[in-house]
């Protein structure tokens, strides 16, 4: 989940977390579908419809989620990603 930001002073950081204890990333991943969906009566999913945090961390349980947060810095998340992946950058 990318929650870094240009204006940060604090040097890039990707670590592991769980949704469940951080609800608050779940709003950069929770989309309304709006005209990418249509109900089986037909209309598409009103845009004003809530959303359903439950069912988002139901479908993701069992999925890590790594959050990256820090200044905006596109070689530190190379590395990071690289050293996650037992690759050498």
């Amino acid at each position: 989940m990318l929650n870094w930001s240009r204006d940060s002073a604090d040097a890039t950081e990707v670590s592991k977390t769980d949704l469940k204890d951080r609800p608050d990333l779940l709003s950069a991943l929770m989309k309304n579908p709006g005209p990418f969906y249509q109900t089986p009566q037909g209309p598409f999913w009103p845009m004003k419809t809530p959303l359903d945090t439950e069912a988002y961390l139901g479908a993701l349980e069992g999925v890590q989620v790594w959050e990256v947060k820090g200044l905006i810095d596109f070689d530190a998340l190379f590395e990071a990603g690289a050293e996650l992946l037992g690759q050498t950058p």
